[in-house]
Order: structure tokens, then C-alpha cells, then sequence
């Protein structure tokens, strides 16, 4: 190969590197995951995590095999969990969940926790945003990590969440 098409080469490699920083919103690269969001949707609740160490029942203290009961207290939650709250995302808010229709479109009460992805679109790409960014109202696509459990609405965890529309 000649000098002048090597050098070439490498200008393009670096403008590609170059622009794949501008897209990604900050100097990070700060983007969604690759291939389309699991859900797409509407933010319908934002409830932060909040440890329960007090009036609780310890994990443990209770037999496996015993009744369970509606007048039982709570489990304790671990106070340094890694769960910072969770979003429900409804595809189609306007439909219920339960009642004479169907229920129609996807719906996900999605776990966040310390290493999911939040984001928020800037522009021509994106930034890193906080729990305390999520507002009920917000369209937001969000990316699945783990196993989901098949229930409705689904249940599963974040690996990121990108905030598209703020609320109105």
C-alpha cells in the first residue's frame, strides 16, 4: 500500500472515531446499546428505592414452609442494595391493565439499579441522566437486562433507559 493511501486510511479511521464521540453526546461516548429498545413507551410511575430496615421481617427469620399471611410484616430490604427505584413504562397508557377489554400493548415494571444506563437525547446525541430525571409523562425506550419475567405487566431489569420526550 502506498504512504498517501495508508494516510488515508487513517484519516478515515479517526474521523469515524471522531464522529462516533459526537453522536454519543459527551466526550464518554455515552449511548444507548446497539439493535432496537425492548419497549418503547410512556413513564406511568417513578418510585425511588427506599431501604425498609425497621418494622420488618428479616430473609431467614421465617420457615420456608410457613403460611404466609396478608397481616405478616414486610421483608427487609438490604439498605446498600444496588437498586436506585423502578419506572413503569406503559406502550399504550390509555389502555388498562385489567377490566372488560383486553388488555392491548406492552407494558414494564423495570428494575433500575446503580449500573443501568440512564440517558437522555441532546441534541444529536445523548447524556447521562439520573433517576431523579424520570418525570410520569416522559416517552422513554428501554433496554432489558436479564431474565423477564413473563407476567403483565413484564417485570424485569434496566441495562439502560433513554429518556426521548420530556413530560408534558
Amino acid at each position: 500500500m502506498r504512504p498517501s493511501a495508508v494516510r488515508r486510511g487513517l484519516v478515515a479511521v479517526l474521523a469515524a472515531a471522531g464522529l462516533a464521540t459526537a453522536c454519543g453526546g459527551e466526550a464518554g461516548g455515552a449511548g444507548p446499546p446497539a439493535g432496537p429498545p425492548d419497549l418503547t413507551g410512556t413513564l406511568t410511575s417513578v418510585t425511588p428505592f427506599v431501604p425498609r430496615t425497621e418494622d420488618c421481617v428479616e430473609v431467614g427469620q421465617r420457615p420456608p414452609d410457613a403460611a404466609v399471611s396478608s397481616d405478616d410484616g414486610p421483608f427487609c430490604t438490604d439498605p446498600d442494595s444496588d437498586v436506585v427505584g423502578s419506572i413503569l413504562v406503559e406502550e399504550q397508557p390509555d389502555r388498562p391493565m385489567v377490566g372488560p377489554r383486553p388488555p392491548q400493548g406492552d407494558k414494564a415494571a423495570v428494575t433500575v439499579a446503580t449500573g443501568s444506563e440512564i440517558l437522555r437525547h441532546a441534541g444529536q446525541g445523548y447524556v447521562e441522566a439520573a433517576f431523579d430525571a424520570f418525570e410520569v409523562g416522559q416517552v422513554v425506550e428501554v433496554w432489558f437486562s436479564g431474565p423477564v419475567a413473563e407476567s403483565y405487566p413484564v417485570q424485569a431489569g434496566a441495562k439502560a433507559v433513554v429518556i426521548s420526550e420530556p413530560a408534558e
